[in-house]
């Protein structure tokens, strides 16, 4: 999870957009893997895809929900933020 995640982050730092392709494989494999997604690697990804317009906001809830989910939220104060949206 964590190549598909920083490949994310390397277009968006670099502000080049991905093909279309890239983004829905990315996307729908994301959906389907998230159970294995750490918070870190979750949070990453927002960023990336908001920052590439490419944030649905039906990804956006299944991100954010996959993220409050993650086994080691407690411990970390900011996810009790973001649990609560």
């Amino acid at each position: 999870m964590q190549a598909l995640t920083l490949t994310m982050i390397a277009y968006a730092t670099f502000a080049h957009s991905p093909p279309e392709s890239l983004l829905t494989a990315v996307s729908e494999h994301a959906v389907v893997s998230l159970s294995k997604f750490e918070q870190q690697a979750i949070a990453n990804l927002i960023w990336a895809l908001a920052l590439l317009h490419a944030l649905s906001p039906q990804m956006w809830n299944q991100l954010l929900e996959a993220f409050s989910s993650v086994d080691d939220l407690q411990g970390n104060p900011d996810a009790v933020i973001v649990s609560a949206l």
